[in-house]
């Protein structure tokens, strides 16, 4: 990784997007799968996306700018500080939307109380974020691969289940894979912002943002393939197609699907500790107060309208930075 520092930042990349949504397929259900063959499409220009803002993100922390809270206000100005609490805000939501979806995930494996489950997976969250970039970065050259592997064994099962999914809609698939891109490069930017420092040259940048889009758009299409042979979506969709391959695909699954929640996790909680430092990133801990909540409803609600407010956020990396 020290000769090609890319690599492990590519992977943080994706292991920052493939978060509680991604992993559990409850994502790409909401954002693509539900529009039917045209989610692939959807999928298609979202990669596209993934590559081009993630670059810029990237090349902006390189340059000079790691933190988020200097981007903001390079852009905006004293109004900066306006996005600046709100970036906190989002980031909060989102660490509680993990510990929640892990929770659930964690209390299938063990069978223990979800609340319990869910807390002790923003204890892991909180714990990992504190010791740097170096721990984060190689958590997801580790956790990655082995979720990509186990998406592609999913992906290409031939499927029990050949019913189309309910309630397909086909207008406005790219208006949800815009939301989705969105949402996922606001959370996903703070990260490569501070990762940047890391790269050594502009092509580091391309190569970690290629390697990034290219396995996050496969990852989504395999699990777009399984959702659309499923009848009923469920909370967990990508872990009801593992358990329906037998054997310990279920067990295996649930793991990669924890670790996948964990490694978003400590990315956005990394952000928030890269900002406001290790004392105040104790304030982490009021994203607790969303466990309880259902998951399912926590994805089809919150990320569309964060997807939205996001806009303000990477926007401007589309503008092309002056030479001085």
């Amino acid at each position: 990784m020290k000769r090609r520092p890319w690599l492990g930042v590519g992977l943080t990349y994706v292991g920052t997007v493939i978060g509680a949504g991604f992993a559990s397929g409850q994502e790409i259900w909401q954002f693509f799968s539900r529009h039917g063959d045209w989610g692939a499409l959807g999928i298609g220009l979202a990669g596209t996306m993934f590559y081009f803002i993630g670059r810029s993100a990237l090349e902006r922390g390189r340059s000079g700018t790691p933190h988020f809270s200097a981007f903001l206000s390079n852009i905006y100005g004293r109004y900066g500080i306006i996005l600046d609490y709100l970036t906190t805000l989002v980031l909060a939501v989102g660490i509680g939307v993990v510990a929640v979806g892990g929770g659930a995930v964690l209390a299938i494996l063990t069978h223990w109380p979800r609340p319990l489950c869910s807390i002790m997976v923003l204890t892991a969250i909180i714990f990992s974020a504190l010791k740097g970039s170096t721990l984060i970065v190689r958590i997801n050259t580790l956790l990655v691969p082995y979720l990509l592997l186990l998406t592609l064994i999913i992906g290409f099962w031939p499927a029990n289940n050949h019913r189309a999914a309910p309630q397909i809609i086909s207008q406005g698939w790219w208006f949800s894979a815009l939301l989705y891109v969105s949402y996922n490069l606001f959370t996903g930017m703070t990260t490569l912002l501070s990762l940047g420092s890391i790269l050594d040259t502009p092509r580091d940048s391309l190569r970690a943002a290629l390697l990034a889009s290219s396995l996050l758009t496969l990852m989504a299409l395999l699990e777009h393939r399984v959702l659309l042979t499923i009848g009923n979506a469920g909370s967990l969709p990508m872990m009801t197609a593992a358990s329906s391959i037998g054997g310990p695909m279920h067990w295996l699954f649930g793991v990669s699907l924890l670790a996948a929640m964990y490694t978003t996790g400590i990315g956005e909680a990394f952000s928030l500790v890269s900002r406001y430092g290790r004392l105040r990133a104790q304030w982490i801990w009021l994203s607790g107060l969303m466990i309880g909540w259902p998951f399912q409803t926590l994805i089809a609600s919150i990320y569309p309208v964060l997807g939205v407010m996001s806009v303000a956020f990477w926007a401007p990396l589309l503008v092309p930075t002056r030479k001085r």
